[in-house]
């Protein structure tokens, strides 16, 4: 019988082949975000954006609270564009108007092919051009502010979203 401290105990399939291809996928996987990382920003991810990555490709919902500059709105993007590279939605929501038009345009520039905003000081035909895909999910990337999920949650209500990126978290919860 195993001692406690025994890796058997807190790994109990350790040292059988039962879900090394689980592991070995999963490893490939990372691999290839990393470098997708590597390949839009031009370096590799921070350790923490490194183990932000593993949480999202395991599906794991999570809150990241840190300091400006640690990488949590590059994260985001770039996540969002490797949702849409697999074939898979982004919702980002961010807390002002002006930042939805920032993180357009970085998405663009970063190669983001399929991205959507939506906002009040759109023209009118804009706007309801925007709902219109929005309601068809023509679209891979949704950015948008806090007040358009607050005035039109029953837009997006059922729809599915494979990441949903909040920055700026301080702004949502007030």
């Amino acid at each position: 019988m195993p001692e406690e401290g025994d890796p058997k105990v807190l790994l109990p399939d350790l040292g059988t082949l039962k879900n090394l291809k689980e592991i070995w996928d999963f490893e490939k996987e990372y691999s290839k975000f990393e470098e997708f990382f590597k390949e839009k920003i031009g370096e590799k991810p921070t350790g923490f954006q490194r183990s932000w990555m593993k949480r999202l490709l395991l599906k794991r919902s999570f809150t990241v609270v840190a300091p400006t500059g640690v990488g949590k709105t590059t994260f985001g993007l770039v996540s969002s564009l490797w949702m849409e590279r697999n074939g898979k939605k982004s919702l980002i929501i961010v807390p002002t108007l002006l930042l939805v038009e920032q993180v357009k345009k970085r998405l663009e520039e970063l190669g983001g092919k399929s991205v959507l905003i939506y906002h009040s000081r759109m023209k009118k035909a804009e706007r309801e051009e925007s709902l219109k895909k929005i309601e068809k999910d023509d679209f891979s990337i949704l950015v948008v502010s806090t007040q358009f999920i607050s005035r039109n949650f029953d837009t997006l209500k059922g729809k599915k979203f494979d990441f949903i990126f909040v920055d700026d978290v301080d702004s949502v919860l007030k």
